[in-house]
C-alpha cells in the first residue's frame, strides 16, 4: 500500500481512540494528496463521536449513489468506505471455494454493520453481546461482549464444548 503523507493531524477524541487500537500515527490527507494517489487504497475510515453529524455525513455519502462503493458503519462512530466487492463475505467465499468447505462448516464472528454479509454467508453467525440490535437479528449465537472475550467464549462453547 502506498503511504500517504501530509500534515500531522491534531489529535481529538476519535484519533486518540483509533491510535490506541492501531498504534499508528494518523496524518491529514488533502484533496491534492488524494488526487495524486497512484497505488491502490483499500479503505477510508471516518470517525466521529457526534452521532448526529456522522448520520448526516453517511446520508450525504449514500446520496451520491456511488455504484461501486460500500458505505457502512463498522460501529456506531465509524464509517468505512470501501469498494463494494471488498467484503468479508467475498473473502469467505474465496476460502470456501478453494478449500471446498460447505456453508454449514463455517462460523464467523461479528459486531458491526460491515459484518452483516459475512454473518449471512456462514452456517453459524456469532455476534458479541455489545453488537447492535440489527446485527443480533442475524445471530445464531450471541456471545459475551468483546470486552469479556466474547470470541474466545464462543469458541469454547460452540467448538470445544468446554465447560464454562
Amino acid at each position: 500500500m502506498m503511504p500517504i503523507t501530509g500534515t500531522p493531524l491534531s489529535k481529538d477524541e476519535g484519533t486518540a481512540y483509533e491510535m490506541s487500537i492501531t498504534h499508528l500515527e494518523p496524518t491529514l490527507v488533502t484533496e491534492a494528496d488524494l488526487k495524486s494517489l497512484t497505488g491502490p487504497f483499500y479503505k477510508f475510515m471516518l470517525i466521529c463521536f457526534d452521532l448526529e453529524v456522522l448520520g448526516k455525513l453517511k446520508a450525504a455519502l449514500l446520496a451520491l449513489g456511488l455504484a461501486n462503493v460500500s458505505i457502512v458503519n463498522s460501529n456506531p462512530t465509524y464509517i468505512e468506505i470501501t469498494h463494494k466487492d471488498a467484503t468479508k463475505a467475498n473473502a469467505i467465499a474465496h476460502v470456501q471455494a478453494a478449500e471446498k468447505i460447505t456453508k454449514d462448516q463455517l462460523m464467523a464472528f461479528g459486531d458491526g454493520e460491515n459484518d452483516l454479509p459475512m454473518l449471512t454467508a456462514v452456517g453459524t453467525a456469532v455476534v458479541v453481546a455489545n453488537a447492535s440490535a440489527k446485527i443480533k437479528q442475524v445471530a445464531d449465537f450471541i456471545s459475551k461482549s468483546n470486552d469479556e472475550d466474547g470470541v474466545a467464549y464462543a469458541i469454547k462453547k460452540l467448538i470445544l464444548d468446554a465447560e464454562l
